[in-house]
């Protein structure tokens, strides 16, 4: 794979470019962002953004096309994720906007189109009182859709104790997660890089529970757990670990077996790329940084 070049993308526009830049984006984030590479990867990413941030901004804009508001949720998405400080401090304060008001669950400040982005930042960003306002906001909601964006929001949390607790609230129908709906928060949180190794440890700790309760003869939501926790395991000793779980749970594992074997799959590409190209993109990286990143822009919210 070769790198996105720099100077090329900050002159791009359109969306089309942008959407492969920010898949290619995303793969390099989940391969990079637990080694000493990541800050390197982040400031790069950060300043290729910075251009199309001063373009579109946090906020809708009146006729503006319709590729702009898409690229808008998608840039910002990742943004936000960077920790990029107008995308946060944004997000945290529609946040607390939301909160602010007298009926939270008639009115919401938050734009529909980015809901998912403001609501992961700013739990991330948050406290435990965040965290319980969103969840009641989870069980006064009559809409799926709603539900589903707080309950992967929710997984967001930066709080060991409040993930842990959260993958607790999975097995138990009694907690308020529906049981249709717990593998969400499992998958949400082993998306989390705060939660990734929390939830790979309490689904080989709780396996007999979990199996259990969600039926591995008949249900996907196993194979849709394994396939999420194991998605960015790129190192041989990752690959050993995901090996060992599958062959001691092989009889177990019902319809999730061939989950489990396109992971272990792809965690050998993904061992295999990290050997072939993570050095070369270390070594591509300073040469693509400025001497001094530009500071971040400060857009006036409207």
């Amino acid at each position: 794979m070769e790198p996105i070049e720099h100077t090329h993308l900050t002159q791009e526009e359109d969306f089309i470019p942008w959407e492969a830049a920010l898949k290619g984006f995303l793969y390099l984030e989940n391969m990079i962002k637990r080694t000493a590479g990541w800050g390197d990867l982040r400031a790069y990413m950060l300043q290729a953004l910075e251009p199309l941030f001063d373009r579109l901004g946090f906020q809708e804009r009146p006729g503006e096309p319709f590729l702009d508001e898409k690229l808008r949720i998608g840039m910002l998405a990742v943004l936000c994720r960077l920790g990029h400080t107008e995308c946060s401090e944004t997000s945290s304060q529609l946040l607390e906007d939301w909160m602010a008001l007298p009926n939270p669950d008639s009115e919401n400040p938050i734009p529909t189109s980015l809901r998912s982005t403001v609501l992961c930042t700013g739990i991330s960003r948050g406290d435990v009182t965040h965290w319980d306002f969103l969840w009641q906001r989870y069980l006064a909601s009559n809409n799926a859709n709603e539900k589903n964006n707080i309950l992967s929001a929710l997984s967001c949390s930066s709080e060991v104790w409040l993930l842990q607790r959260y993958l607790d609230m999975s097995i138990s129908e009694s907690s308020g997660v529906r049981r249709q709906d717990g593998y969400r928060v499992i998958v949400g949180v082993s998306k989390n890089i705060n939660g990734r190794n929390i939830a790979w440890d309490w689904i080989r700790a709780n396996w007999g529970a979990l199996s259990e309760y969600y039926d591995t003869a008949i249900s996907s939501s196993i194979g849709r757990i394994i396939s999420a926790v194991a998605a960015d395991f790129n190192t041989e000793f990752e690959l050993m670990e995901l090996e060992a779980f599958i062959e001691e749970h092989e009889s177990e594992l019902g319809t999730a077996r061939r989950d489990a074997e396109v992971m272990v799959q792809g965690a050998k590409a993904n061992v295999g790329w990290m050997a072939s190209h993570y050095q070369t993109i270390l070594d591509w990286l300073p040469a693509k940084k400025t001497r001094t990143q530009r500071p971040q822009r400060r857009h006036r919210r409207t």
